[in-house]
């Protein structure tokens, strides 16, 4: 048997949602799924935080996880550089590309509060600590 069938329920429940609906886990409209990806990200990130977020997860459950939400993140990322490249507020100076609206100044995205958050939309973000690996 792999590692898949021996993952949790919800993990695999989570894994196929992930799939046919992407837009719930991306920064666009995942507000039901925010801590989720949040610890997700932070633990594959950083699993020597403490305490361990979804600590009872397994290693392989967190990387499936990660592996999955990834292109998602990626994806809401490159469209937040674009609007940003294409408003015309941020042309003219009026605000930086990497305003306290859309971007944190220590390199990671922020939006409705926390220190080092990424997303845009209404009441939309997600934490990402650090450099991000890709999977």
């Amino acid at each position: 048997m792999t590692d898949a069938q021996n993952f949790n329920s919800g993990v695999k429940i989570l894994l196929e949602r992930i799939k046919s609906h992407p837009e719930e886990f991306g920064t666009k409209g995942f507000g039901r799924w925010r801590e989720l990806t949040q610890n997700v990200c932070t633990r594959s990130q950083h699993p020597q935080v403490v305490p361990l977020p979804l600590g009872f997860l397994s290693d392989a459950e967190i990387a499936a996880l990660y592996e999955a939400l990834y292109p998602v993140l990626a994806q809401d990322f490159t469209e937040m550089v674009m609007m940003n490249l294409l408003d015309d507020r941020k042309i003219s100076g009026q605000e930086g590309l990497f305003s306290s609206g859309d971007f944190h100044s220590r390199g990671g995205p922020k939006r409705n509060g926390g220190p080092i958050s990424y997303g845009h939309g209404s009441g939309s973000s997600v934490q990402i600590i650090g450099k991000a690996k890709k999977p």
